[in-house]
């Protein structure tokens, strides 16, 4: 594996990024995980197999990874933010899957 040193940045290393004062966030964090890829076909259930196909990820050594899993561990949260009488909504969820994120966003007026 061939490494690089950092490249050099000029100017400060992170741009100030303002955001406005607001009434209230909350971050709701989500735990679910009832797929279990190791389990067996059984009578009426028909799994996919663990080598169903591949499909590209340059993050891997080799390029690739197994494809077809959605339903998987990772990282799920949802981000409400209150301001006045309108809050956004921001559902920001990610797993082991090179294409397993999804970010969704919605503003609602109370």
């Amino acid at each position: 594996m061939v490494s690089a040193p950092p490249r050099v940045a000029e100017g400060p290393a992170v741009d100030a990024v303002p955001l406005p004062e607001v009434d209230g966030v909350r971050v709701t964090t989500m735990v679910d995980n009832t797929f279990d890829a190791l389990l067996a076909s059984a009578e009426g259930v028909t799994r996919v197999s663990m080598d169903a196909g591949r499909s590209a990820a340059r993050q891997f050594a080799d390029g690739e990874t197994l494809a077809g899993l959605r339903a998987e561990h990772g990282f799920s949260a949802l981000v409400t933010v209150h301001s006045g009488n309108a809050s956004s909504t921001l559902l920001f969820d990610t797993g082991a899957s090179p294409d397993g994120r999804l970010i969704s966003a919605g503003v609602n007026e109370d």
